[in-house]
């Protein structure tokens, strides 16, 4: 198995890490008490042993803290949302959180806003377009067309080719919890560049047609990573789309 053609095509800013509220603020440490705890919402394994290794050992030794991460997958969005509603915030910080998540959160107001001295910090070390009002990118990832070569010839070498069922008519998995990425494969099949998507106004009635073509085809709306792979692992389905890091983790089991 492995991915054979590279479809990148999430809309905004590919995955958006936003540590909202205090990572990296110095301000945000404790007391010089050891017990204080930052609890970060996070896309879990590996993303927040990465995030742990670049970011949270060092600050948690320079602040007194213990990071710890809580794992969900897709669902950061509505956990925060209903932390917010509930009044009653679990988390510190967000971890890998989707650009069209983020910015949904803080036209809300359920993301604090960077004071302004850390936010020039970041703009001076990062530059000012991996910065936004409320956190940082510091990373982002693909959409990648994978196939299972044991079980097809040939794979589709791009979106207009993955949503070709009379060309490649086996089954599929594709994304369930991010809508943001169907359109986005839906419009860059149709033929929309890829630079386009981010500024161009969804056409809805032409997404939904062509997703509606694909549909059929496809036996398993993932969840998660994890999920991903253990499709391809088990030869669930031999055609899929996958997150370029989990597809990478495939590649270098064999």
């Amino acid at each position: 198995m492995q991915p054979m053609s590279w479809g990148k095509s999430r809309r905004v800013l590919g995955a958006i890490a936003v540590l909202a509220i205090c990572l990296g603020l110095a301000a945000c440490g404790s007391s010089g008490k050891s017990s204080t705890t930052l609890t970060i919402g996070d896309w879990g394994a590996p993303i927040d042993e990465a995030t742990q290794k670049a970011y949270t050992n060092q600050f948690d030794a320079e602040n007194h803290l213990k990071s710890q991460f809580v794992d969900a997958p897709g669902v950061q969005l509505a956990r925060v949302e209903a932390q917010n509603q509930a009044k009653q915030i679990q988390w510190d910080a967000v971890d890998s959180l989707d650009g069209g998540s983020a910015y949904t959160l803080y036209a809300k107001g359920q993301l604090a806003p960077l004071p302004a001295a850390t936010k020039a910090r970041f703009e001076k070390e990062l530059g000012a377009q991996k910065v936004t009002p409320f956190g940082f990118s510091h990373g982002s990832l693909g959409d990648v067309i994978v196939c299972n070569t044991d079980k097809m010839k040939t794979c589709p070498a791009n979106m207009a080719q993955f949503y070709n069922t009379k060309e490649f008519p086996q089954q599929r998995m594709f994304g369930g919890i991010e809508p943001i990425e169907a359109v986005t494969t839906a419009e860059v099949a149709a033929g929309m560049p890829i630079t386009q998507t981010a500024t161009t106004p969804v056409n809805v009635k032409a997404v939904i047609k062509t997703l509606e073509g694909l549909k059929p085809h496809i036996k398993v709306f993932w969840q998660s990573g994890e999920q991903q792979q253990q499709i391809m692992r088990s030869g669930q389905v031999p055609l899929g789309i996958m997150w370029s890091d989990r597809a990478y983790q495939l590649i270098s089991q064999g």
